[in-house]
């Protein structure tokens, strides 16, 4: 114990010793010390835009040029290099993801939003990556914070939060691209920025991508196919933003993901054709009223519909209705709101008894971040949830206090203490 307070105290102080030396010029050009200065803007954290290097959570944020040099062929392969993200490839399609665990293929504690909106799927409480309505080539960065969500989030962000961010309407690059490789893979994807009327600020954006793949070979079928998890999937997406003025506008998207595999057994015909599709709308209004308050509202719809242990045996539709109003005074800058959640789940009867089952949350929010200086960014806040599936509990409360110490300008201390809750699984319950 000694030996680790030794080696604590010696850590932090040549921390600090470092820190004045960049602080000075010391070892460092300036040319390179500019790549500290460029701090991206991220989004996740607290639901509006900040410095990555004002987040309380370790957040990693994975860009558009990260994913162009990556070589990633599906949405899972982004993960493989990010720090405490343990990715594991589970065949030719499925992905295991966990954040600080052991990676699962049914990751109940990771809550997986696309453009802000919740993807998984209620029944296992789980993420179908491979099901996600959206394109690789579209992506416009991905937001991965490690540690609890927040206040701001719902359930089910225990070990962490992954914010999908798409390319907006206004993204004015167009694209068309090809790719192929190993167990015949192939894709094909484009995209485009419209501007139908010049006269008015209305912005669309439409992308599409197909790809199909053999998966990883496991010996030949009598009917001549040489796979066991074969692939044929196509994604588009449809964005669109109308600026009323500069103070007001309103954003819709629609993204479809339709997927089919079969899963190849001893004989000669597939043993299960897997259909998977999912749905995702949502609709946003944003509104500035002055330079100290802000807000926004979220309506999104979210289904999918996929195949466990028959075609079509599981079918979800989740329903979400959510505000948030940010409102700065002096160094204070307050943001509460509201949300309302509802899901219904329709499930065969191979995979459970209870076939029809409901959820319905209400949640009420409020945060405070405090900057007294430069140094100090000081964050409270707390969340109740009504929560239908949790039996004898009327609110469920989860807290969060956190500090971030700057004492120089490329060192960063953080430290948070929060509460949170996992959501039963539809088996749970």
């Amino acid at each position: 114990m000694a030996k680790f307070k030794v080696f604590l105290c010696g850590f932090i102080l040549l921390s600090l010793v470092l820190g004045d030396v960049f602080a000075q010029g010391g070892f460092v050009e300036e040319e390179e010390l500019m790549l500290f200065y460029e701090m991206p803007i991220v989004t996740s954290a607290a639901r509006r835009e900040q410095q990555l290097g004002d987040i309380t959570n370790p957040m990693t944020v994975i860009s558009r040029e990260e994913i162009e040099r990556s070589g990633a062929t599906q949405l899972g392969d982004l993960f493989y290099r990010v720090p405490g993200v343990q990715t594991e490839r589970c065949d030719g399609q499925n992905y295991a993801v966990s954040i600080r665990g052991n990676p699962r293929v049914f990751t109940d504690d990771i809550l997986v939003l696309v453009d802000n909106v919740v993807s998984f799927n209620p029944v296992a409480n789980a993420t179908a990556w491979g099901a996600l309505p959206v394109a690789l080539d579209d992506i416009e960065r991905v937001e991965i914070i490690r540690g609890p969500g927040g206040i701001l989030y719902s359930s089910n962000a225990v070990s962490g939060v992954i914010n999908i961010i798409t390319k907006s309407a206004k993204t004015e690059e167009n694209y068309v691209k090809m790719r192929s490789g190993t167990n015949s893979y192939a894709m094909g994807s484009l995209g485009m920025g419209l501007k139908p009327f010049e006269s008015k600020d209305f912005y669309a954006r439409l992308s599409y991508q197909y790809d199909e793949s053999d998966g990883f070979g496991r010996g030949s079928t009598g009917s001549g196919t040489s796979s066991r998890d074969n692939l044929d999937r196509h994604k588009v997406s449809l964005n669109l933003e109308y600026d009323l003025n500069e103070d007001i506008s309103i954003k819709t998207t629609m993204k479809q993901d339709h997927h089919e595999t079969w899963k190849f057994g001893m004989s000669s015909a597939p043993t299960l054709k897997r259909v998977n599709e999912s749905n995702h709308f949502a609709l946003t209004y944003n509104q500035t009223i002055s330079e100290d308050y802000n807000f926004d509202v979220l309506f999104a719809i979210f289904n999918q519909n996929m195949s466990m242990l028959a075609t079509s045996d599981v079918d979800v539709n989740s329903f979400n209705l959510r505000s948030q109003h940010n409102y700065t005074w002096g160094d204070h800058l307050f943001s509460f709101g509201a949300e309302w959640a509802y899901t219904k789940e329709n499930v065969a009867a191979n995979i459970m008894t209870n076939q029809h089952q409901t959820q319905t949350i209400s949640s009420w929010f409020a945060q405070d971040e405090y900057r007294p200086n430069d140094q100090w960014i000081l964050t409270a806040g707390t969340r109740f949830d009504n929560n239908s599936t949790v039996p004898n509990k009327n609110y469920l409360l989860s807290p969060r206090i956190s500090a971030i110490y700057k004492p120089f300008e490329n060192h960063t201390f953080r430290g948070s203490f929060s509460r949170v809750y996992k959501t039963p699984t539809a088996a749970e319950r």
